[in-house]
């Protein structure tokens, strides 16, 4: 019961930050293809969280996540460097429960963009969805190391610590 607390937790964190559309602006030098098939997938990623998944159409929304992914992994095949891309497929994946996946962009992701807590969460929490507690609590540790805000640092123990009683 205690996992599905962490679970339920994390995942209100995560759907928080899926419901955010990701900035363009950290697309500076990249291709403009590739900035347009990111857009083009976010475009597609909100309608179907915003307008369709609310009115309960979750067949429509999938085939729109569908979209999303095809043209983030447009721009990922254009860039593979290019963060942002990697981060929205990696919501598309998360909303779509396909955990694996989502957890293999967020380490991408992190990988680029060490000092990214918020990806390095998502990434925790892919990996409490599919019950990979110590691969978690790794990364949310990791993330503690990179971030001198004590804040920050407060809450990922806090998060650390419900992973632990989750496992």
């Amino acid at each position: 019961m205690a996992a599905k607390g962490v679970v339920s937790f994390l995942a209100l964190c995560a759907l928080c930050l899926a419901a955010v559309p990701a900035p363009v602006a950290c697309a500076q030098g990249k291709s403009a293809a590739a900035i347009a098939h990111n857009e083009k997938g976010l475009e597609y990623f909100t309608h179907g969280f915003h307008q369709l998944e609310p009115r309960s159409r979750r067949a429509e929304a999938d085939q729109f996540y569908d979209l999303a992914a095809g043209e983030f992994n447009r721009a990922i095949g254009l860039n593979p460097n290019y963060v942002e891309a990697h981060r929205n497929l990696a919501r598309v994946y998360f909303v779509q429960k396909k955990f694996s996946a989502s957890a293999d962009s967020y380490k991408k992701v992190v990988a680029l963009d060490p000092a990214d807590v918020d990806a390095a969460v998502n990434l925790a929490l892919a990996c409490v969805e599919l019950q990979r507690y110590d691969e978690a609590i790794s990364h949310l540790e990791k993330a503690r190391t990179r971030t001198a805000d004590e804040r920050v640092r407060a809450t990922l123990s806090g998060y650390i610590e419900k992973v632990q009683k989750a496992r």
